[in-house]
């Protein structure tokens, strides 16, 4: 999830830099920020945690056919950017593709990973 923030910030930076000041630049930015910051916090809240318990907690995996249909799903995401947006920015396309695998790439490793 910190690769999805840091492509919202590089996406955020190269429309400021190209575009210029722009509330769409600006939320991009925004976003990518919150993101970064919250899932750094989660690190430490969750490293913070292990050093003092030695409990595991319990990892919530979606099921199977979820995870597959959420695949299936994100594969229907990226071909919707490519054929949408397929003419605009190539950069957004590649930070769309980006997301598309992100969100493949995660549902399958939940899938058909090693568990817990």
């Amino acid at each position: 999830m910190t690769a999805c923030a840091a492509l919202l910030i590089l996406f955020g930076i190269f429309t400021f830099t190209r575009e210029g000041w722009s509330w769409f630049s600006a939320l991009w930015l925004a976003a990518g920020l919150f993101l970064l910051v919250l899932f750094v916090r989660l690190a430490f809240i969750s490293s913070a945690s292990k050093a003092g318990d030695d409990r595991e907690k319990a990892v919530q995996k979606p099921s199977k056919p979820m995870a597959v249909f959420s695949a299936v799903a994100g594969v229907g995401f990226i071909i919707f950017g490519i054929v949408m947006f397929g003419r605009t920015d190539p950069f957004f396309i590649v930070v769309w593709v980006a997301f598309g695998l992100l969100i493949v790439g995660g549902q399958l490793w939940s899938a058909f990973g090693r568990s817990r």
